[in-house]
């Protein structure tokens, strides 16, 4: 079988470089195989990154509309403070002014302390109104303090969330 295989093709030589062809060609194939399987392999590999590459976007989308809307939340709070605090000033000045809340001795005209005898006037003095003013001054600043206070510290507890 030999020596007809060997008639066949022509001699020793070109049986070598026959027996060489067949093993270059096995050895191609296997690479070729090699080859499909780490194309196939990166090509999974490049979809898992893309849908994860989306999802990220997505949560990160996500995660700036929460912290967006907790911000906007936060402000309109804070507005909501700096105007009841306006309007408790406001109703702390009149209700002053009308007499019908009376400020701290530290806050009294010093004349009216040295005589407790002297009656009480109808209109306020220039000094009492001031007194009255920079008393609402003071509770509206509190109060716009304590609401952004209050804003400040909802915005951190949503963005720890």
């Amino acid at each position: 079988m030999i020596a007809a295989l060997m008639s066949l093709l022509g001699g020793w030589r070109a049986a070598g470089f026959a027996a060489l062809a067949l093993v270059a060609w096995l050895g191609l194939g296997t690479q070729t195989i090699r080859l499909h399987g780490a194309q196939g392999a990166l090509a999974t590999l490049q979809r898992d990154y893309a849908q994860g590459l989306a999802e990220a976007q997505a949560d990160a989308r996500e995660a700036e509309h929460k912290a967006t809307q907790a911000g906007t939340a936060s402000a309109e709070q804070y507005e909501r403070g700096k105007t009841d605090a306006q309007s408790a000033a406001d109703r702390l000045l009149v209700d002053v002014l009308n007499r019908n809340v009376w400020l701290q001795p530290r806050w009294e005209c010093p004349a009216r302390r040295v005589s407790p005898t002297s009656t009480p006037t109808t209109e306020p003095d220039a000094a009492a109104a001031d007194r009255a003013t920079s008393a609402s001054r003071i509770v509206r600043a509190a109060a716009a303090c304590d609401a952004q206070v209050k804003a400040l510290q909802s915005l951190v507890m949503s963005e720890r969330q």
